[in-house]
């Protein structure tokens, strides 16, 4: 539905929402979307800036409340998609940044 709709709109730009309310780690929401869906609609709007928009996309954040695990997670991909320099999805988490944030939350960050 929506290649044909941007198609048929001929956007000068596309705007998207990312907010990770939707994964399941989520402890507000309560859905079922993981990380790896996450990524892929962040990839699928990239690639329909590009098709549609000549690349222009403001991708923005969003609502998340997992917020040393989930959502720096899915923003480090969305913001490693719009750079054209994905991250490999089972990459490990740098130490120094897992440190960092136990440190000033007492929390432990995601080891991937």
């Amino acid at each position: 539905v929506v290649p044909e709709l941007l198609a048929g709109f001929d956007p000068q730009f596309l705007v998207t929402q990312h907010g990770t309310d939707t994964h399941f780690e989520d402890p507000l929401a309560h859905l079922a979307v993981s990380l790896d869906a996450q990524r892929a609609v962040q990839s699928a709007c990239h690639d329909l800036a590009h098709t549609y928009a000549g690349g222009r996309w403001l991708a923005l954040g969003g609502g998340g409340y997992a917020v040393t695990d989930v959502v720096p997670r899915a923003w480090t991909h969305l913001t490693a998609i719009a750079a054209h320099r994905p991250v490999e999805p089972l990459a490990a988490v740098p130490e120094e940044w897992r440190q960092q944030v136990y440190a000033e939350t007492r929390q432990q960050a995601p080891y991937r």
